[in-house]
């Protein structure tokens, strides 16, 4: 893997200084998956997609995604009650916020 961390650091920089995503990064493998085990397997409607993009694709993603979580929350510009993508923060954090007000009116 040391011999990888050099090459893959300049790939993603070069890729976020430029805004360009890799057209390999932009393929994905596409498999239909029933959603339930019970439902009829003959149904179209009984399935929903899945993509799987490569390895390089997700790392690119996870970074952007941190990235931009990070500039959010630095200056301020999510909204306070917001608890989804954000660390420490649960579905459990955003029913705390509502219920007060929805038990004072």
């Amino acid at each position: 893997m040391s011999e990888l961390a050099p090459f893959l650091c300049r790939l993603f920089n070069v890729s976020l200084l430029t805004g360009v995503v890799p057209a390999a990064f932009k393929s994905a493998c596409i498999c239909p998956l029933i959603k339930k085990p019970d439902l009829d397997p003959t149904e179209v409607k009984n399935y929903r997609t899945m993509s799987n993009m490569t390895v390089l694709s997700k790392l690119l993603e996870i970074l952007v995604a941190r990235q931009l979580i990070d500039y959010l929350s630095d200056n301020n510009l999510l909204p306070d009650r917001q608890s989804a993508y954000r660390a420490f923060l649960s579905p459990d954090c955003c029913l705390t916020f509502c219920l007060p007000s929805t038990q004072a009116k």
